[in-house]
């Protein structure tokens, strides 16, 4: 398995092909929707892919996604108490490295069990509660989605929707359509770490 942050080339060559196949679709309806189908074709493409080779669902692969982008910020620039937790997935089976156990009752405010906790109390990157969503679910689980995004909110942590590559601007929509309460970050789950610095 490539190492963090690496590409291996059957990386590069699915998403070339994704984007061959978004960009073609795209020439042949012209113009800005033209441009606009291309690429949420190119992204849907991308992101079937990336689930298939990981063998995980579009959740668990968004979540791996954020996990693996955070991880390089906490070695790269955390403080020495910054920790990651998952939920959902084993970080060690993808090289993750996430303490033991998931997220429930990591924060004894929070009830339940967040996608993800990155805690950096006193550090350079601060600390974050991720929910991690894809679009169906933003319409299948409304309400469950809207439920976790008000409960996973605690001082000092930075409330975040990290969605799979291509679904941010649905995410957008859906957070300024529901009046999701501020301050809510909408990223890219692979983005995650730009979020971080």
């Amino acid at each position: 398995m490539p190492g963090e942050g690496d590409e291996d080339e059957s990386d590069s060559s699915s998403s070339f092909t994704a984007a061959v196949i978004g960009g073609g679709a795209g020439f042949a309806i012209g113009g800005p929707a033209g441009a606009a189908a291309g690429a949420a074709i190119a992204s849907w493409l991308d992101s079937q892919q990336e689930a298939a080779e990981d063998g995980l669902s579009e959740h668990h692969s968004a979540l791996l996604r954020a996990a693996q982008a955070t991880n390089e910020i906490a070695d790269e620039r955390g403080g020495k108490s910054a920790s990651l937790y998952l939920a959902h997935i084993d970080g060690d089976e993808y090289g993750v490295d996430a303490e033991d156990g998931n997220t429930r009752n990591v924060l004894s405010a929070i009830d339940g069990d967040p996608d993800l906790i990155y805690s950096d109390v006193g550090g350079p990157t601060g600390s974050m509660i991720v929910e991690v969503e894809t679009a169906e679910a933003l319409t299948t689980q409304k309400s469950h989605v809207l439920e976790q995004l008000e409960d996973y909110r605690l001082s000092g942590y930075q409330t975040v929707l990290a969605m799979p590559a291509g679904q941010k601007e649905v995410a957008e929509e859906f957070v300024e359509e529901n009046d999701v309460r501020d301050p809510i970050y909408v990223v890219e789950a692979r983005a995650i770490g730009e979020f971080l610095y």
